[in-house]
């Protein structure tokens, strides 16, 4: 039988080796008087139960100086991605980043990554190499792990997202914001019967944690089952720190049920609980999407207009709050096939990207899906796809407008098929409609970006007669990952033009092994026809 001295001694021993790893964290992450450090790891310990409110008021009562270190900084950020914030949670990533970059390269890399991959994705390959590089005391603890979650891509397969999160829960101990990523990320995925039913899990085990049970109201309505989303909401609404969000979900409902007197109670009540005028937008911004993507487009602009006042009388940060909000309905304008809303919603979010005060690398993205939106529109109108124009804002990046060369594909197909049941197509838009879908068929999400990327990259080179032969390679087997026609087609051109460029430049190796590659792709009978 153990003794009670010698237990206690170990549980002495445990309790000083954990005060002695978050020294050694605060000493790479910056470096905090005794009361700060106190409210910092009440803080951590409320991120890591998932009580985002409690967090944020810890981190609100640390002194001025301490605010702006490291550590405090990527708590914030984690908080962020977690509550739905989008943008504002990249922007916190990667100011953390810059904070932490002067102690912890590794670890300032990750941040980056976390704040950079929401909707775009990153090479899982990369996020390990910066986990392994991680000093010891920080890959032991729960904050790097967070942000090693965070960054990985949202695109993994379900046994891996179950594999990575359960690792993680055992080397934090459990914590509920585990969970609560494992939910997020069944939910980004689609997988709404797994989100549905892990969150039953989860909440039945965690005695009705308030965010797992928010991820079960949203699991039950995305279900149509009202009547339970309404009895696991109602607890909900009393609570202070969830009350904005809850009421967001109580407004889904009212929408849901068509009671309109619900749902402005939910809203008047959710713009009554913020306490900022930050906080006031983000529900403003939240409510047009929902009901945007209920179809109600027209009382959704309402709300946008509302929202981008500010802007155009000149108030401080208002301007990227402009181009938030219109950048938010535009998915909806553009699937509920509103041509005219569309082209508003463009000329509103092109107007406020030119307001000063957008952050840059925001900026930037939302010109891209705004010039992929055009593409569509132009598509629409029987026109071909911008190519040259395209190319050119897409930059280096092929996974960078993923999300919106998904949609083009979805809704062309859709567009596709109501023009085939109404007998309104053209036979030169059919065409156009039909090449696009063709080039796609049966790829999956990050594939079909980098082959519509190829193709466009390879169409305007081919226009322009300046494909060289370090690009050619490159370009040519980003275009033929698939078998297709199309793409043998795309190939047979790039390298016939290749051959041609490499003799005229006396370069006959070169141009022999082009001619080789030409005629392993493409029959020989056939190449006399292009």
């Amino acid at each position: 039988m153990v003794s009670a001295s010698a237990t206690k001694g170990t549980v002495e021993t445990k309790k000083g080796d954990k005060l002695q790893q978050q020294r050694q964290i605060l000493r790479l992450l910056g470096t905090l008087n005794a009361k700060d450090h106190r409210r910092f790891v009440n803080a951590r310990q409320a991120l890591l139960a998932a009580r985002f409110e409690q967090m944020h008021r810890e981190l609100g009562a640390l002194s001025d100086a301490a605010v702006n270190q490291p550590a405090p900084q990527l708590l914030s950020a984690i908080a962020h991605s977690f509550e739905d914030l989008d943008d504002q949670a990249e922007l916190a990533m990667r100011g953390a980043a810059q904070a932490v970059q002067a102690r912890h390269d590794a670890l300032a890399s990750l941040a980056r990554l976390a704040g950079t991959q929401r909707g775009q994705g990153k090479d899982s390959d990369a996020i390990s190499d910066q986990w392994k590089a991680l000093d010891g005391a920080l890959t032991n603890d729960p904050l790097a792990r967070l942000l090693s979650l965070i960054a990985h891509p949202h695109r993994l397969s379900r046994k891996q997202v179950w594999n990575h999160v359960n690792a993680m829960r055992s080397a934090a101990a459990q914590a509920p914001i585990f969970d609560l990523y494992e939910l997020q990320l069944h939910r980004a995925a689609g997988a709404h019967k797994t989100h549905l039913e892990r969150a039953s899990e989860l909440v039945a085990a965690s005695s009705q944690h308030p965010e797992l049970a928010l991820e079960l109201a949203r699991a039950q309505l995305r279900a149509n089952d009202i009547e339970g989303a309404e009895k696991t909401l109602k607890p909900l609404l009393k609570m202070a720190s969830l009350a904005p969000r809850a009421d967001r979900i109580g407004a889904l409902i009212a929408l849901r049920r068509n009671d309109e007197a619900a749902r402005m109670r939910h809203l008047l009540i959710s713009l009554g609980d913020v306490r900022s005028d930050h906080q006031q937008h983000m529900m403003v911004r939240w409510h047009a999407v929902d009901l945007a993507s209920h179809g109600r487009l027209k009382e959704a602009l309402k709300l946008v207009k509302f929202c981008v006042r500010p802007s155009l009388e000149g108030a401080p940060n208002s301007a990227q709050r402009a181009a938030a909000c219109w950048r938010a309905v535009l998915p909806y304008a553009l699937s509920l096939q509103a041509t005219a809303q569309s082209k508003e919603v463009l000329d509103g979010l092109r107007k406020a990207l030119k307001l000063p005060g957008v952050h840059e690398h925001l900026a930037q993205r939302w010109r891209t899906e705004a010039t992929v939106a055009d593409a569509l529109l132009s598509l629409r109108q029987g026109n071909r796809l911008p190519a040259t124009e395209l190319v050119v804002t897409l930059g280096d990046s092929p996974r960078r407008a993923e999300l919106w060369l998904t949609r083009l594909r979805e809704t062309l197909q859709s567009e596709l098929a109501l023009s085939d049941a109404t007998g309104q197509a053209s036979e030169r838009q059919r065409a156009i409609l039909q090449q696009h879908i063709d080039s796609q068929a049966q790829a999956d999400v990050p594939l079909s970006c980098e082959r519509l990327w190829s193709e466009l990259r390879l169409a305007v080179a081919l226009e322009r007669k300046t494909l060289q032969s370090s690009v050619t390679k490159q370009l040519i087997d980003g275009a033929c990952r698939g078998a297709f026609e199309s793409w043998a087609l795309y190939r047979a051109k790039a390298y016939r033009h290749a051959a041609e460029s490499m003799g005229n430049l006396g370069d006959l190796k070169t141009k022999q092994a082009h001619l080789q590659a030409l005629g392993r792709h493409w029959p020989a009978a056939d190449i006399q026809q292009l």
